[in-house]
């Protein structure tokens, strides 16, 4: 999706209502995790030798991510039909 995707997710499942507000909240939540994310892989690098669980933490965390997309897609079509 690139740098449009995020935008497009969050007015497909929120609408317009309070978009702005929504989309800078995700986009924070994303530098802040950007930012983040480097100093705890180096420190589990430290710690530990090996970025493998911090990789995997990552992967399990996006898979869990697609399916609350995927659960937020069939909860806003559930809604949509019983309107």
């Amino acid at each position: 999706f690139g740098t449009l995707g995020g935008a497009y997710l969050t007015r497909t499942f929120f609408g317009q209502r309070d978009y702005v507000t929504i989309v800078g909240i995700f986009s924070a939540l994303g530098y802040l995790g950007g930012m983040l994310s480097p100093l705890l892989n180096g420190a589990v690098f430290d710690a530990l030798g090996s970025y493998e669980p911090t990789l995997w933490v990552q992967m399990l965390l996006s898979v869990f991510s697609l399916l609350l997309c995927c659960f937020a897609a069939t909860r806003k079509n559930q809604v949509s039909a019983q309107a």
